[in-house]
């Protein structure tokens, strides 16, 4: 699966030129020899007087962006043990945000077994996320090898939560979220409990500790109808002796 490509200052020019001549979003991609979506992103955000895009604005924006994370490890120096999906202790995570950015939470999961942990945050710092990243993963240190996160700056500690959990951090190319594909649907999942129309600062502990659970302990279809702290915790529930009798 492809991802959104970074546009080079030649290509910006060209767009911009192809925009002034009238030509509609898809016929623009096929000209410049990019993906439909990528004339409508945020490169797009600086514009001339008369509603049209700056190029060389827009450029120099999309360099600002690309060095806001420093030391950032790339997901391609990623071992291929994670990929194999053939150990537990490989982590994926993220920010869940609030109604009108009104607190947030910060979601983790384990890539084989699923088991998510969540915690709430009433604003979204890196200082913050750090140290909600530790203290949720620090009681399973021992099986925390690899994290695994999207290129938000709010990840800008991830020196700090490695050498806190001696692991590895990694960074997904940017607008490939499919690279974080079990994150992305967990927060799906977390969505359930905490729509978009909430206001995030008002969750309590108690609502997070109540959906963490139902989420942990939800039978999966893979592997064998266990649930994720089933397969985390290499043990069986009530539940799951049920199903399997």
């Amino acid at each position: 699966m492809g991802c959104y490509a970074q546009l080079t200052q030649e290509q910006r020019y060209q767009i911009h030129g192809f925009m002034k001549a009238g030509f509609n979003q898809s016929e623009i991609a096929q000209e410049v020899g990019v993906h439909r979506s990528t004339i409508s992103r945020g490169a797009w955000s600086q514009s001339w007087p008369e509603g049209l895009p700056h190029p060389a604005q827009a450029h120099r924006l999309m360099q600002g962006r690309r060095g806001q994370l420093k030391d950032r490890v790339s997901i391609d120096e990623r071992r291929e043990v994670v990929n194999q999906k053939s150990r537990l202790g490989d982590w994926e995570g993220d920010t869940i945000i609030g109604r009108m950015y009104q607190g947030a939470l910060v979601s983790v999961v384990e890539r084989i077994s699923s088991l998510t942990l969540i915690g709430g945050l009433a604003r979204k710092t890196a200082a913050r996320i750090r140290d909600l990243t530790v203290e949720l993963l620090g009681p399973h240190k021992k099986l925390v090898h690899t994290m695994t996160h999207d290129n938000g700056k709010e990840f800008a500690r991830h020196r700090e939560i490695a050498k806190a959990l001696n692991a590895d951090v990694y960074f997904a190319h940017p607008y490939c979220s499919w690279e974080r594909g079990l994150n992305e649907n967990t927060n799906g999942l977390i969505r359930q409990y905490f729509p978009k129309n909430r206001d995030f600062t008002t969750i309590t502990e108690e609502e997070i500790a109540e959906a963490t659970y139902r989420l942990n302990h939800r039978p999966r279809k893979k592997p064998g109808f266990k649930t994720p702290y089933e397969v985390f915790f290499k043990t069986l529930t009530l539940l799951t002796v049920a199903l399997q009798s």
